[in-house]
């Protein structure tokens, strides 16, 4: 009875541990102003490369780009823009803890991924205003 507490105890801790790196995945959304899709084009392309991401893909309103940081961790999201909208969503991950919160369902990640698109956006942004 003893060792099956324990184990449980521990079981717990692992998952507050585990728990406490990851977050919901998020999916910016987020509105901007350009004068033409290129000109948000450009901003993405200039984003994306100023934070290290390689386009794997790209065709007229979406980019398809990846980061790789160290090797272990890789995340790819799939980019879709206008003149007036830019969305960043998941596509795939390797060493990011990806899954399904098992109280909720939701898919939850490594809050560095999540940093990783707050910094992008804020780039495509700015990017924007000079270019």
């Amino acid at each position: 009875m003893k060792i099956i507490k324990a184990l449980c105890t521990l079981l717990i801790v692992f998952s507050v541990i585990a728990c406490s790196r990851t977050m919901p995945v998020s999916s910016p959304e987020f509105s901007v102003q350009a004068t033409s899709s290129s000109q948000v084009e450009k901003a993405i392309r200039h984003a994306l490369a100023g934070r290290g991401w390689r386009v794997l893909s790209h065709k007229p309103g979406q980019f398809i780009a990846q980061h790789s940081r160290a090797g272990r961790h890789t995340a790819e999201i799939d980019i879709r823009y206008s003149s007036s909208n830019v969305s960043i969503d998941y596509r795939d991950s390797k060493g990011l803890m990806y899954g399904k919160d098992a109280v909720t369902g939701q898919a939850v990640i490594h809050k560095t991924y999540n940093n990783w698109l707050h910094y992008l956006e804020r780039d495509i942004h700015s990017n924007l205003v000079i270019l």
